[in-house]
Protein backbone atom coordinates (compact mmCIF):
# COMPACT_ATOMS: atom_id res chain seq x y z
CA UNK A 1 0.00 0.00 0.00
CA UNK A 2 2.80 2.15 0.64
CA UNK A 3 4.14 1.97 -2.61
CA UNK A 4 1.19 2.50 -4.30
CA UNK A 5 1.03 5.82 -2.42
CA UNK A 6 4.84 6.34 -3.10
CA UNK A 7 3.35 6.08 -6.32
CA UNK A 8 0.40 8.47 -6.61
CA UNK A 9 2.95 11.08 -4.80
CA UNK A 10 5.28 10.75 -7.76
CA UNK A 11 2.59 11.23 -10.06
CA UNK A 12 1.20 14.23 -8.20
CA UNK A 13 5.20 15.76 -7.79
CA UNK A 14 5.00 15.00 -12.25
CA UNK A 15 2.14 17.24 -12.15
CA UNK A 16 3.36 20.29 -9.59
CA UNK A 17 6.46 20.32 -12.34
CA UNK A 18 4.46 20.55 -15.08
CA UNK A 19 2.36 23.27 -13.56
CA UNK A 20 5.34 25.08 -12.24
CA UNK A 21 7.01 25.29 -15.82
CA UNK A 22 3.72 26.78 -17.23
CA UNK A 23 3.83 29.58 -14.36
CA UNK A 24 7.23 30.40 -15.93
CA UNK A 25 5.89 30.74 -18.75
CA UNK A 26 6.68 34.04 -20.95
CA UNK A 27 10.35 34.20 -19.57
CA UNK A 28 12.75 34.67 -22.25
CA UNK A 29 9.99 34.33 -24.78
CA UNK A 30 8.26 30.79 -23.94
CA UNK A 31 4.89 31.05 -24.15
CA UNK A 32 2.64 32.02 -21.53
CA UNK A 33 -0.90 30.43 -20.76
CA UNK A 34 -3.65 33.01 -21.17
CA UNK A 35 -6.07 31.61 -19.46
CA UNK A 36 -6.07 30.00 -15.81
CA UNK A 37 -7.67 26.21 -14.37
CA UNK A 38 -11.15 26.80 -13.91
CA UNK A 39 -12.24 26.57 -10.37
CA UNK A 40 -13.16 22.77 -9.03
CA UNK A 41 -16.85 22.31 -9.86
CA UNK A 42 -19.04 22.94 -6.23
CA UNK A 43 -19.95 19.90 -3.81
CA UNK A 44 -23.38 18.78 -3.91
CA UNK A 45 -24.50 18.95 0.19
CA UNK A 46 -25.62 15.73 1.46
CA UNK A 47 -29.04 15.33 2.06
CA UNK A 48 -29.15 12.69 4.93
CA UNK A 49 -26.13 12.32 7.72
CA UNK A 50 -22.46 10.72 6.75
CA UNK A 51 -21.74 7.39 7.85
CA UNK A 52 -18.99 7.73 10.38
CA UNK A 53 -18.29 4.40 10.76
CA UNK A 54 -17.97 3.91 6.82
CA UNK A 55 -15.52 6.58 7.39
CA UNK A 56 -13.82 5.01 10.29
CA UNK A 57 -13.10 1.96 7.80
CA UNK A 58 -12.15 3.67 4.44
CA UNK A 59 -9.66 5.79 6.52
CA UNK A 60 -8.02 3.11 8.12
CA UNK A 61 -7.84 1.50 4.79
CA UNK A 62 -6.66 4.32 2.49
CA UNK A 63 -5.63 7.63 4.32
CA UNK A 64 -3.10 6.50 7.41
CA UNK A 65 -0.22 5.97 5.48
CA UNK A 66 -0.07 10.07 5.35
CA UNK A 67 -2.36 10.88 7.83
CA UNK A 68 -1.47 8.50 10.90
CA UNK A 69 -3.94 6.27 12.40
CA UNK A 70 -5.50 8.61 14.81
CA UNK A 71 -5.37 11.41 12.54
CA UNK A 72 -2.29 12.82 13.73
CA UNK A 73 -0.22 13.48 10.89
CA UNK A 74 2.36 11.46 11.42
CA UNK A 75 1.93 8.65 8.90
CA UNK A 76 4.64 6.38 7.25
CA UNK A 77 5.24 8.66 4.62
CA UNK A 78 5.23 11.83 6.45
CA UNK A 79 7.86 10.72 8.77
CA UNK A 80 9.99 8.96 5.98
CA UNK A 81 9.86 12.28 4.70
CA UNK A 82 7.67 11.58 1.16
CA UNK A 83 4.98 13.96 1.79
CA UNK A 84 4.44 17.16 4.04
CA UNK A 85 2.91 16.96 7.32
CA UNK A 86 -0.81 17.49 6.70
CA UNK A 87 -2.01 18.76 9.75
CA UNK A 88 -3.16 17.41 13.37
CA UNK A 89 -6.99 16.11 12.66
CA UNK A 90 -7.02 16.08 16.58
CA UNK A 91 -6.03 19.94 17.05
CA UNK A 92 -9.17 22.01 17.85
CA UNK A 93 -6.94 25.24 16.85
CA UNK A 94 -5.64 23.47 13.30
CA UNK A 95 -9.88 22.53 12.64
CA UNK A 96 -11.41 26.00 13.88
CA UNK A 97 -11.29 27.64 10.98
CA UNK A 98 -12.00 24.54 8.49
CA UNK A 99 -15.65 23.26 7.80
CA UNK A 100 -16.78 19.53 6.63
CA UNK A 101 -17.40 20.86 3.27
CA UNK A 102 -13.93 22.07 3.15
CA UNK A 103 -12.85 18.41 3.19
CA UNK A 104 -14.96 17.07 1.10
CA UNK A 105 -13.27 19.34 -1.71
CA UNK A 106 -10.25 17.96 -0.38
CA UNK A 107 -10.80 14.51 -0.64
CA UNK A 108 -12.69 14.57 -3.80
CA UNK A 109 -10.23 17.14 -6.41
CA UNK A 110 -6.70 16.49 -3.92
CA UNK A 111 -4.49 19.00 -3.14
CA UNK A 112 -1.50 18.72 -5.57
CA UNK A 113 0.37 21.42 -3.54
CA UNK A 114 0.57 18.77 -0.60
CA UNK A 115 1.12 15.27 -2.74
CA UNK A 116 -2.40 14.53 -2.11
CA UNK A 117 -3.83 12.91 -4.86
CA UNK A 118 -8.47 13.44 -5.95
CA UNK A 119 -10.17 10.75 -4.81
CA UNK A 120 -12.86 11.30 -7.11
CA UNK A 121 -12.76 8.46 -8.57
CA UNK A 122 -11.94 6.27 -6.05
CA UNK A 123 -14.88 6.93 -3.83
CA UNK A 124 -18.62 7.60 -4.16
CA UNK A 125 -19.95 10.69 -3.06
CA UNK A 126 -21.42 8.63 -0.56
CA UNK A 127 -17.84 7.63 0.90
CA UNK A 128 -16.57 10.87 0.49
CA UNK A 129 -18.84 12.56 2.86
CA UNK A 130 -18.51 10.09 4.74
CA UNK A 131 -14.36 10.31 5.40
CA UNK A 132 -14.54 14.03 5.55
CA UNK A 133 -16.95 13.93 8.28
CA UNK A 134 -15.20 11.06 10.37
CA UNK A 135 -11.83 13.08 10.11
CA UNK A 136 -13.47 15.83 10.90
CA UNK A 137 -15.52 14.90 13.96
CA UNK A 138 -11.87 13.57 15.41
CA UNK A 139 -11.06 16.46 17.27
CA UNK A 140 -14.36 16.32 19.46
CA UNK A 141 -13.45 13.39 21.50
CA UNK A 142 -17.38 12.61 22.86
CA UNK A 143 -19.42 14.56 21.43
CA UNK A 144 -22.19 14.28 23.59
CA UNK A 145 -20.65 15.38 26.75
CA UNK A 146 -22.11 19.34 25.87
CA UNK A 147 -25.22 18.39 26.30
CA UNK A 148 -25.72 19.32 29.51
CA UNK A 149 -24.13 23.05 29.10
CA UNK A 150 -27.14 23.47 26.38
CA UNK A 151 -29.67 25.86 28.27
CA UNK A 152 -32.08 26.70 25.59
CA UNK A 153 -34.09 25.34 22.35
CA UNK A 154 -31.00 24.83 19.21
CA UNK A 155 -32.85 25.90 16.04
CA UNK A 156 -33.49 23.67 13.26
CA UNK A 157 -30.95 25.12 11.08
CA UNK A 158 -28.26 23.62 13.38
CA UNK A 159 -30.07 20.48 13.31
CA UNK A 160 -29.55 20.06 9.24
CA UNK A 161 -26.59 18.32 7.78
CA UNK A 162 -26.64 19.95 4.89
CA UNK A 163 -26.50 23.28 6.96
CA UNK A 164 -23.98 22.02 9.12
CA UNK A 165 -21.47 20.57 6.94
CA UNK A 166 -21.04 24.20 5.40
CA UNK A 167 -20.29 25.57 9.24
CA UNK A 168 -16.45 26.10 10.55
CA UNK A 169 -16.23 25.80 14.26
CA UNK A 170 -15.16 29.34 14.39
CA UNK A 171 -18.66 30.28 12.76
CA UNK A 172 -20.71 27.99 15.95
CA UNK A 173 -18.36 29.82 18.34
CA UNK A 174 -20.09 32.98 16.74
CA UNK A 175 -23.46 31.85 16.92
CA UNK A 176 -22.87 30.86 20.51
CA UNK A 177 -21.15 34.33 21.28
CA UNK A 178 -23.93 35.91 20.23
CA UNK A 179 -26.62 34.27 21.74
CA UNK A 180 -28.26 32.56 19.00
CA UNK A 181 -27.84 29.20 21.21
CA UNK A 182 -27.51 29.69 24.85
CA UNK A 183 -25.57 28.26 27.02
CA UNK A 184 -25.51 27.73 30.92
CA UNK A 185 -22.79 29.17 32.54
CA UNK A 186 -23.14 31.80 29.87
CA UNK A 187 -20.86 30.94 26.90
CA UNK A 188 -18.22 33.32 27.94
CA UNK A 189 -17.70 31.79 31.27
CA UNK A 190 -16.88 28.24 29.99
CA UNK A 191 -13.63 27.40 29.72
CA UNK A 192 -12.22 26.68 26.25
CA UNK A 193 -12.79 22.65 26.63
CA UNK A 194 -16.62 23.34 27.97
CA UNK A 195 -16.66 25.71 24.70
CA UNK A 196 -15.34 22.60 22.67
CA UNK A 197 -17.53 20.70 24.04
CA UNK A 198 -20.84 22.59 23.61
CA UNK A 199 -19.75 23.49 19.83
CA UNK A 200 -19.44 19.10 19.73
CA UNK A 201 -22.91 18.46 21.00
CA UNK A 202 -24.68 20.96 18.67
CA UNK A 203 -22.76 19.76 15.74
CA UNK A 204 -23.91 15.72 16.59
CA UNK A 205 -27.66 16.74 16.42
CA UNK A 206 -27.05 16.75 12.41
CA UNK A 207 -25.37 13.14 12.64
CA UNK A 208 -26.10 9.51 12.94
CA UNK A 209 -24.45 6.13 13.18
CA UNK A 210 -26.61 5.24 10.73
CA UNK A 211 -27.12 6.59 7.03
CA UNK A 212 -30.43 4.48 7.18
CA UNK A 213 -31.75 5.86 10.53
CA UNK A 214 -35.18 7.61 10.07
CA UNK A 215 -36.43 10.56 12.46
CA UNK A 216 -34.74 12.55 15.18
CA UNK A 217 -30.89 11.97 14.81
CA UNK A 218 -28.86 10.25 17.64
CA UNK A 219 -25.42 11.69 18.73
CA UNK A 220 -22.82 9.73 17.81
CA UNK A 221 -19.69 9.51 20.50
CA UNK A 222 -16.03 8.33 19.29
CA UNK A 223 -16.96 5.33 21.40
CA UNK A 224 -19.01 3.98 18.57
CA UNK A 225 -16.56 4.95 15.61
CA UNK A 226 -14.46 1.43 15.02
CA UNK A 227 -11.10 1.34 15.28
CA UNK A 228 -8.01 0.33 12.92
CA UNK A 229 -7.65 -2.50 15.66
CA UNK A 230 -11.64 -3.81 15.13
CA UNK A 231 -12.55 -5.46 11.83
CA UNK A 232 -11.85 -2.22 9.43
CA UNK A 233 -10.50 -3.52 6.24
CA UNK A 234 -6.77 -3.50 5.52
CA UNK A 235 -5.51 -2.20 2.30
CA UNK A 236 -6.28 -4.46 -1.29
CA UNK A 237 -3.49 -6.57 -1.85
CA UNK A 238 -1.91 -5.83 -4.87
CA UNK A 239 -3.45 -7.42 -8.05
CA UNK A 240 -4.96 -7.50 -11.50
CA UNK A 241 -8.71 -5.78 -11.05
CA UNK A 242 -9.65 -7.15 -14.58
CA UNK A 243 -9.71 -5.44 -17.51
CA UNK A 244 -11.20 -2.29 -19.02
CA UNK A 245 -11.15 0.39 -20.94
CA UNK A 246 -9.89 4.67 -20.45
CA UNK A 247 -11.98 7.04 -22.09
CA UNK A 248 -12.07 10.86 -21.77
CA UNK A 249 -11.87 13.83 -24.05
CA UNK A 250 -9.81 16.77 -24.47
CA UNK A 251 -11.57 20.31 -24.00
CA UNK A 252 -10.77 23.58 -24.83
CA UNK A 253 -10.07 26.26 -21.69
CA UNK A 254 -9.67 28.98 -23.69
CA UNK A 255 -12.44 31.08 -24.98
CA UNK A 256 -12.86 30.98 -28.86
CA UNK A 257 -9.78 28.37 -29.23
CA UNK A 258 -10.37 25.93 -31.87
CA UNK A 259 -8.70 22.81 -31.10
CA UNK A 260 -6.36 20.71 -33.71
CA UNK A 261 -8.63 17.52 -35.07
CA UNK A 262 -5.53 15.41 -35.36
CA UNK A 263 -4.60 15.46 -31.55
CA UNK A 264 -2.66 12.46 -29.89
CA UNK A 265 -3.57 11.45 -26.69
CA UNK A 266 -1.12 9.17 -24.76
CA UNK A 267 -2.15 6.90 -22.11
CA UNK A 268 1.00 6.66 -19.76
CA UNK A 269 0.67 3.28 -16.90
CA UNK A 270 3.17 3.79 -13.84
CA UNK A 271 3.59 1.19 -11.64
CA UNK A 272 5.48 1.60 -8.20
CA UNK A 273 8.97 1.27 -9.28
CA UNK A 274 8.09 4.14 -11.75
CA UNK A 275 8.25 1.79 -14.85
CA UNK A 276 6.04 3.24 -17.41
CA UNK A 277 4.14 2.05 -20.25
CA UNK A 278 2.52 3.67 -22.81
CA UNK A 279 -0.35 3.40 -25.25
CA UNK A 280 -1.31 5.87 -27.73
CA UNK A 281 -4.39 6.98 -29.91
CA UNK A 282 -6.02 9.58 -31.94
CA UNK A 283 -8.41 11.59 -31.00
CA UNK A 284 -12.05 10.88 -31.97
CA UNK A 285 -13.85 14.17 -34.07
CA UNK A 286 -15.73 15.00 -31.21
CA UNK A 287 -12.48 15.23 -29.32
CA UNK A 288 -13.43 12.35 -27.52
CA UNK A 289 -10.69 9.18 -27.02
CA UNK A 290 -10.62 5.81 -25.95
CA UNK A 291 -7.97 3.00 -24.94
CA UNK A 292 -9.55 -0.64 -24.80
CA UNK A 293 -8.56 -3.18 -23.35
CA UNK A 294 -6.51 -1.80 -20.87
CA UNK A 295 -5.40 -4.14 -17.72
CA UNK A 296 -6.41 -2.86 -14.08
CA UNK A 297 -4.10 -3.36 -11.16
CA UNK A 298 -4.00 -1.89 -7.51
CA UNK A 299 -0.58 -1.02 -8.14
CA UNK A 300 -0.42 1.06 -10.96
CA UNK A 301 -1.82 4.67 -12.10
CA UNK A 302 -2.97 5.93 -15.23
CA UNK A 303 -2.56 9.58 -17.04
CA UNK A 304 -3.42 10.59 -20.01
CA UNK A 305 -1.94 13.76 -21.57
CA UNK A 306 -1.47 15.33 -24.88
CA UNK A 307 0.85 18.06 -26.25
CA UNK A 308 -0.33 21.22 -28.11
CA UNK A 309 1.94 24.20 -29.11
CA UNK A 310 5.31 22.33 -27.54
CA UNK A 311 3.33 22.30 -24.51
CA UNK A 312 2.32 18.77 -22.28
CA UNK A 313 -1.36 19.06 -20.99
CA UNK A 314 -2.44 16.61 -18.24
CA UNK A 315 -5.53 14.73 -17.13
CA UNK A 316 -5.83 13.90 -13.17
CA UNK A 317 -3.61 10.89 -12.50
CA UNK A 318 -5.95 8.55 -11.21
CA UNK A 319 -5.11 4.64 -9.56
CA UNK A 320 -7.39 1.98 -10.00
CA UNK A 321 -9.72 0.71 -8.26
CA UNK A 322 -11.77 -2.41 -8.37
CA UNK A 323 -14.96 -0.42 -7.35
CA UNK A 324 -15.09 0.26 -11.82
CA UNK A 325 -14.28 -1.66 -14.40
CA UNK A 326 -13.71 1.69 -16.62
CA UNK A 327 -11.35 4.90 -15.87
CA UNK A 328 -12.08 8.50 -17.52
CA UNK A 329 -9.01 10.63 -17.70
CA UNK A 330 -10.29 13.99 -19.42
CA UNK A 331 -7.58 16.32 -20.63
CA UNK A 332 -8.09 20.62 -20.73
CA UNK A 333 -5.92 22.32 -22.97
CA UNK A 334 -4.87 26.12 -23.00
CA UNK A 335 -4.21 28.10 -25.56
CA UNK A 336 -1.11 29.98 -25.45
CA UNK A 337 0.60 33.34 -26.83
CA UNK A 338 4.83 34.46 -27.45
Amino acid sequence: MIRTYKLIIFMMSLIILAMSLVACGGLGGQPEIVSTLPPPQPASLPDTPPNLRLGAQIYAARCTECHGVNGAGDGQLVQDGSVPNPGNFNDPAFMMGKSPLNYFNVITNGRIQNLMPPWENALTEEERWAVAMYVYTLHYGDMTQGESLISGEIPAFYRDIANMVTLTDAVLEEVFAQGEITTSPTWRELSTEQQKQAIAYVRSLSLTTDTALNGTPQPVTTEEIPTQNTDIPTATPVASLGRGNVRGSVSAGTGGMTLPDDLVVTLRVFDPDINETTYETTIQPDYSFQFEDIEFRSDRVYLATTEYNGWTFYSRATPADAAFDELELNIVVYETTN
